[in-house]
């Protein structure tokens, strides 16, 4: 793997520092012609074995607005585009093209910006081919070019329940969660994901693939009688340029939807510097709100389903549901495979208390919320909670880099829905660091 790249009078352009009023102008190549050294990785997530080529190309820029206000309040411009193209001995090489453009400013003495991204669907760095660190953990029906960021916890038990009130008698061999525990198709639970946001620091860059939407960041420095604050809030909407569904990765192509799916977001929040005899102790606030949708109500056979026969990653269904439950039939049960319509609460709050200048006390509890509908049927068919509380104390070793860290964690998951599922774990932590 190579990277090259030609720099003038660089400006920064892609961060949040409204700070630069200096233009600049940035070409980086980044390109890789060596083979895949890890098949496992390619076997994990779909991506293409033999590689001949894979090459990124990406230039960004900064443009100041007013120079007259100076270089601490001027706003400027910046924007970012980068293309990729990716083959193999087997499949021609795919193309496609990412663009960021937006504008940081200086707002109530803080840092601000306002940012429209829109990114392609086959937009590819050369990273996922030669991680340089251990292979990622994928689930093994993954099979998208780049890992979008996970977002809670499915379950089938709202759509598999009434398929077992269905069928209550012992000769059909289907796939019900309480008369065939032994099928993995009766009740299991699967992951989340939202496309319009990458997961890091697995993938190359925070521009999630098939994402276009718009982005705001605000910070705010403030004086509460004496005491210093930092506001905080923020703002995304993204929808899909490409539609693509979690149901095509676990059922398979047929169950491929049209319709894109859409992700919105807001967070706010608040850390307070308050005065505590000759120090100052730390105290934050934050709170964040996220829905992902996709409003496609096509329905489907969940059992008995012809789609699923024959398919050597999927557990055969007996023929005797297949005549029994099949579409058309008065038993047949359905389901919304691609249907989302997730909603995703989080609040939490933290403070430290420096004693001396060496030991700190610290505190932290969060309290999270998913509720809604994935994958399965039209109405409420996730309620899950989690909640975390922690504390212990910081020991900086004097004269030194070292220190000891000492503290607590208790966690508890709750699911309404299916309380087997519910669980609490405590634990006890200690760490000694050295910095070199």
């Amino acid at each position: 793997m190579s990277q090259a790249s030609a720099r003038v009078n660089t400006a920064g352009a892609m961060g949040l520092d409204a700070s630069s009023a200096a233009s600049g102008l940035t070409f980086n190549r980044l390109f890789d012609l060596s083979a895949l050294t890890d098949p496992a990785y390619a076997r994990a997530s779909g991506l293409r074995t033999t590689i001949i080529s894979d090459k990124v190309f990406g230039l960004d820029a900064s443009l100041p607005l007013a120079m007259h206000l100076g270089s601490a309040a001027s706003p400027a411009a910046f924007a970012a585009i980068a293309t990729s193209r990716y083959g193999s001995a087997a499949q021609p090489a795919a193309n496609d093209t990412a663009a960021v453009a937006g504008v940081k400013f200086k707002l109530l003495g803080g840092d601000a910006a306002v940012a429209f991204q829109s990114v392609g669907g086959n937009l590819v760095a050369a990273v996922p081919f030669q991680p340089s660190g251990q292979t990622p953990a994928l689930f093994a029906f993954y099979n998208f070019s780049q890992l979008p960021a996970p977002f809670g916890i499915g379950a089938d038990l709202p759509v598999s329940r009434p398929l077992d009130d269905t069928v209550a008698s012992p000769n059909y061999r289907v796939p019900a969660a309480q008369n065939s525990g032994s099928s993995p198709f009766g009740g299991f639970a699967f992951p989340l994901f939202d496309a319009a946001q990458a997961q890091t620091p697995l993938s190359f860059s925070a521009d999630a693939p098939t994402a276009r939407g718009t982005s705001v960041q605000l910070n705010f420095p403030f004086m509460i009688s004496n005491v210093s604050a930092k506001m905080r809030l923020g703002g995304r909407s993204f929808s899909q340029t490409q539609p693509n569904s979690l149901a095509t990765q676990i059922f398979g192509s047929g169950f491929a939807s049209s319709v894109s799916g859409k992700f919105k977001a807001l967070s706010g929040g608040v850390t307070l510097a308050l005065p505590l005899f000759d120090r100052k102790a730390t105290v934050s606030l934050d709170g964040l709100y996220e829905q992902l949708t996709r409003n496609d109500k096509t329905p489907s056979l969940y059992a008995a389903n012809t789609a699923f026969l024959g398919d050597p990653a999927t557990v055969q269904y007996d023929q005797l549901a297949v005549g029994a439950l099949g579409a058309g039939r008065s038993s047949a049960v359905y389901f919304y495979p691609n249907f989302t319509d997730v909603r995703h609460f989080l609040g939490s709050a933290s403070v430290a208390v420096p004693v001396s200048s060496a030991l700190t006390v610290n505190g932290s509890y969060y309290v999270q919320r998913y509720n809604g509908e994935g994958l399965n049927t039209l109405t409420q068919g996730l309620t899950e909670r989690k909640r975390a509380l922690s504390g212990g104390v910081l020991y900086n070793i004097p004269n030194s880099n070292s220190s000891v860290n000492l503290f607590f964690n208790k966690y508890r998951y709750t699911d309404d829905l299916v309380p087997t599922h519910n669980f609490t774990e405590n634990r006890q932590n200690l760490y000694f660091s050295v910095k070199f």
